[in-house]
């Protein structure tokens, strides 16, 4: 093989200089010739840079970059990527690219004016492999000889976009051959290497800022003990004591979960409405054959975190902030010997929260979460046990899991000590 000739290196860079974009060509820099022929050259280079993710394809295991210039390509995460799942849309990665460029003079021609066809080729590994892939774009184009220098060794060049380069071409024997009227046809190969890498973030808060929204169904339960009124000599208390949580289930809540992350900081919180429904025999069926309660409302909580434990896939966070209550409970007495009795009471309560929660990562697509909390203030005590497994996609996740909520509650003539608890599903959309 020929040592590399000037020609063949000032060609890589000229002629994508007068044909393809800025982004493209600012690539090419640092080029090196692996081979020359009379009127040939090929040049290639490999070279690590940095990118930011633009959008995450985890099925397809397709990811869409973005160069510090605004211009956007595709890759497909290789084996190496054992975290895909956990690229957001904003993190820095380091890939390694692979540019080909090969070069040929074409004396007196194609025929053809000059042109550019971009085309883009992604591969898959086969069914039963590891997972895998490339994606390869390639540039094939032709550029006009306009102009002759002999006196200072130099060649212009009209790409098809009209825009012009004066190359000086320092091989004289290259230079030669030469001539207005000839064209010079290059194919760009830009490979992309199968692996991505997350790069380390120099502290937690140069991460972007994101949201995710999560919409719940509750299928939610009452297990334990509401009533209405006061006790003792004069009183007209009616409570009742839910003892069979499986008889009192029904799709009895929606959720509504906002989060937003910026660096170790979180701002999140919940809207709920619960609607449940239980009963329960009572102590003297001769007069009243059952009792029926129907506990429902609002409840609003709102939170700011920050991280006790952060790692690529998984992080650990404790919270502080307010629970909103707003509640009605209405008690039946069904009836028997005696004519039923309806009562309704209603109450709202704030309470202070602290707590902790956190989230892993299993693999690229399953993931486990939960949190636990306590709190008073209007309550004599609550506190709440979430847990949940997703399986992510890459617009968010679909999850699922078991959410538990104990009130303790007495005050004047409404009593409530009791748990709103039961499975939920739902779907997460990150932003």
């Amino acid at each position: 093989m020929r040592t590399p000739s000037p020609l063949s290196l000032s060609l890589v860079a000229a002629v994508l200089a007068a044909a393809l974009p800025a982004s493209a060509a600012a690539q090419v820099g640092g080029v090196t010739a692996t081979g020359t022929a009379p009127g040939m050259a090929v040049g290639t280079r490999s070279i690590k840079v940095t990118a930011t993710v633009a959008a995450v394809d985890v099925p397809a295991r397709q990811v869409t970059m973005r160069r510090d210039d605004g211009s956007t390509f595709e890759v497909v995460a290789g084996p190496d990527v054992r975290n895909l799942a956990q690229l957001r849309v904003g993190d820095s990665v380091t890939l390694e690219y692979i540019d080909v460029l090969i070069l040929e003079l074409k004396k007196g021609g194609t025929g053809a004016p000059a042109n550019i066809i971009a085309r883009t080729d992604a591969t898959r590994t086969e069914l039963g492999q590891r997972p895998g892939g490339a994606v390869v774009k390639e540039t094939k184009l032709v550029a006009d000889v306009v102009a002759v220098d002999p006196i200072n060794q130099r060649v212009t060049l009209r790409g098809p976009r009209g825009n012009q380069v004066v190359l000086p071409v320092r091989d004289r024997a290259q230079f030669d051959l030469i001539r207005v009227g000839d064209q010079i046809e290059a194919d760009y190969v830009e490979a992309v290497a199968l692996s991505v890498t997350p790069m380390a973030q120099p502290m937690a808060a140069a991460q972007a800022p994101r949201w995710t929204i999560t919409p719940y169904a509750w299928i939610a339960g009452f297990d334990g003990t509401a009533g209405l009124g006061t006790s003792g000599p004069g009183g007209d208390l009616i409570q009742i004591d839910a003892g069979s949580l499986s008889d009192s289930m029904d799709l009895g809540g929606f959720m509504l979960h906002a989060n937003w992350r910026n660096g170790p900081w979180s701002v999140f919180g919940d809207w709920t409405y619960a609607k449940v429904d239980s009963d329960a025999p009572t102590r003297f069926q001769t007069l009243y054959s059952e009792i029926e309660a129907e506990v429902k409302g609002n409840i609003v909580e709102a939170y700011g975190g920050y991280d006790l434990l952060r790692s690529p896939g998984h992080h650990v966070d404790v919270f502080a902030g307010l629970r909103y209550y707003n509640l009605d409970i209405k008690l039946g007495l069904r009836d028997a010997a005696l004519p039923g009795v309806d009562r309704t009471g209603k109450s709202d309560w704030l309470d202070g929260v602290v707590g902790i929660r956190g989230e892993a990562a299993l693999d690229e697509h399953w993931q486990v979460f939960g949190s636990a909390d306590i709190g008073a203030g209007g309550s004599d005590l609550s506190w709440q046990l979430f847990a949940g497994v997703g399986y992510r996609f890459s617009w968010g996740s679909i999850v699922g899991g078991w959410r538990y909520l104990h009130i303790d509650y007495d005050k004047s003539d409404f009593k409530l000590d009791a748990a709103l608890t039961g499975p939920f599903i739902g779907a997460s959309f990150r932003f």
